[in-house]
């Protein structure tokens, strides 16, 4: 078995968002999917590991992206000191135009 991975870059509502695919390289389509989303802080090890393990398991696996690099202030204390006040980064527009694009993207991925 060998697990693949594959960085898939999309777009929602003027967002540019990026997404990580982990399949078992042997298998063929019709895979039950999972979405996983990041701590707050975005993707880290421990949500790789999970994808990887889930593809393992005969799963197709999604790391997501939530705010196409944009800083929260609810994931970065400075945001701040960089001229935003803490509640001006969130938008939820955009995170709901994230989500409606990662599912869509999923879809045609692993149909």
């Amino acid at each position: 078995m060998t697990i693949g991975t594959e960085t898939l870059y999309y777009r929602g509502d003027d967002v540019d968002l990026e997404a990580t695919l982990y399949l078992d390289d042997a298998v063929g389509g019709g895979l039950a999917g999972v979405l996983l989303f990041p701590e707050a802080l975005g993707p880290g090890p421990n949500v790789y590991d999970r994808a990887r393990r889930l593809a393992e398991a005969g799963y197709a696996a999604l790391v997501c992206d939530l705010h196409g690099g944009v800083v929260h202030s609810f994931t970065n204390s400075g945001a701040g000191a960089m001229g935003m006040p803490d509640f001006a980064r969130y938008d939820a527009a955009a995170d709901r135009a994230s989500w409606n694009a990662m599912m869509a993207l999923f879809a045609d991925t692993i149909g």
